[in-house]
């Protein structure tokens, strides 16, 4: 189980990016984006992950079944082979997400 959210980009007194937990317990230390400018993006996606997962559930969770109804599949009104990929890729992550992948 992950360190419950929200998570919050910080940086360490000596110059790091980090990111913080409840309680500004820490998650991870990143890097120093003065050494690679670039990190900033990655640290603020690390920060987002708690609540990109908790999306990704609850989309998951609202949406479970619609992809096999048969009146919308009946209707054309759904991209099966869309819809089964994205349905495809939600699973991954979350897996991923979980440790098991």
């Amino acid at each position: 189980m992950h360190t419950p959210g929200p998570w919050k980009l910080s940086r360490t007194v000596d110059g790091f990016l980090a990111v913080a937990g409840p309680r500004g317990r820490n998650v991870c230390s990143v890097g120093a984006d003065e050494l690679f400018p670039d990190i900033i993006h990655d640290a603020r996606l690390i920060a987002a992950a708690p609540d990109l997962l908790e999306a990704l559930k609850a989309i998951k969770a609202r949406y479970e079944g619609v992809f096999d109804h048969p009146a919308l599949l009946k209707q054309g009104a759904l991209n099966t082979n869309a819809a089964t990929d994205m349905w495809a890729i939600a699973n991954r992550a979350i897996a991923k997400a979980e440790g098991r992948n």
